[in-house]
């Protein structure tokens, strides 16, 4: 039996060079992209090679899998680097890695990466499907690596994470104050903090799946947004108890989607590898547009007395 092979039948496409900082320029890449039929014969990654299309950390033991606690010092950007950022969270804050590592080559930060498999930072008691228990390696893992970040006095903190992660383990106000109690400590112990908001989920059945299916008409797998909103409720709640504690947070959807649609590929690069997450490749040529995370971070007011 042959595998269908998957490739595009439209032209090679090259893709453009961001402008550091220029949302217009992106947001006008995604609109065409929305309209784009055939998918281009250069696409990457390959269709078939979506799902390991991901960031180093998953092969050197920096992405903790379900039982890890304990992880390197995993250093990527530039290893000489005077200035550190360092990454927090789960698979959805690892998707980010590429685009933090490109930006810590060119701008001379160190950017140490520490995340774990479905393990989200905020402080709620976590039950891990796979494992059929209590999630308790993540519980571990948690403290022990806040208190390195703390140790690491880093001048920058990213922390991102999943909102489907929790499923309906905990309420959505649950799930916004544990998060911003997590924050909370580590902008107490003075470090700057700033939060990637989670990505679009898709819907079942889109991502690389779809365009399998749709190579000569990939505009049939473009997702309109409000089909994204499963977690408007949670997301919103979130946003105002990190607003409440002072912790900035960056809005991705920008970054993935148009004002209607989310495209599934963009020039000659799949966005999503799965439902989930991002492609390492996609993540990579955002870089431009996330260099303003390497500056400090103009404190957001906090109501908190």
């Amino acid at each position: 039996i042959t595998m269908p092979a998957f490739v595009g039948t439209g032209a090679s496409v090259a893709a453009s060079t961001l402008r550091s900082g220029d949302l217009r320029q992106l947001q006008h890449t995604l609109t065409k992209a929305a309209a784009m039929e055939e998918a281009p014969k250069n696409l990457r990654p390959a269709v078939g090679e979506a799902v390991s299309d991901q960031p180093a950390s998953t092969r050197d033991g920096c992405h903790a899998d379900y039982t890890q606690v304990e992880q390197d010092d995993c250093v990527y950007g530039d290893p000489n680097g005077q200035k550190t950022l360092a990454l927090y969270g789960d698979s959805h804050a690892q998707q980010w890695l590429p685009a933090l590592d490109a930006l810590g080559k060119k701008l001379h930060w160190k950017v140490v990466s520490w995340t774990k498999a479905a393990c989200p930072i905020a402080d709620v008691p976590v039950y891990n499907d796979t494992l059929g228990r209590e999630f308790t390696e993540c519980e571990q893992w948690r403290t022990l690596t806040a208190e390195r970040v703390e140790n690491l006095n880093p001048d920058k903190v990213i922390v991102s994470q999943s909102d489907a992660v929790i499923g309906d383990q905990v309420s959505d106000v649950d799930w916004a104050d544990g998060t911003a109690q997590a924050v909370a400590r580590l902008r107490a112990a003075g470090l700057d903090v700033e939060y990637l908001s989670d990505t679009p989920p898709l819907p079942y059945g889109a991502g690389p799946e779809c365009v399998a299916t749709h190579l000569d008409d990939v505009s049939a797998c473009a997702v309109p947004v409000k089909d994204t909103e499963v977690f408007k409720n949670r997301r919103a709640r979130l946003d105002d108890a990190l607003h409440q504690v002072g912790i900035p947070v960056v809005d991705t959807q920008d970054l993935i989607c148009g004002s209607e649609v989310c495209p599934m590929i963009v020039e000659n690069m799949l966005v999503y590898r799965d439902i989930g997450h991002i492609t390492a490749t996609y993540s990579e040529w955002l870089s431009p547009l996330l260099e303003f995370l390497f500056r400090p971070t103009a404190q957001a007011p906090s109501d908190s007395p």
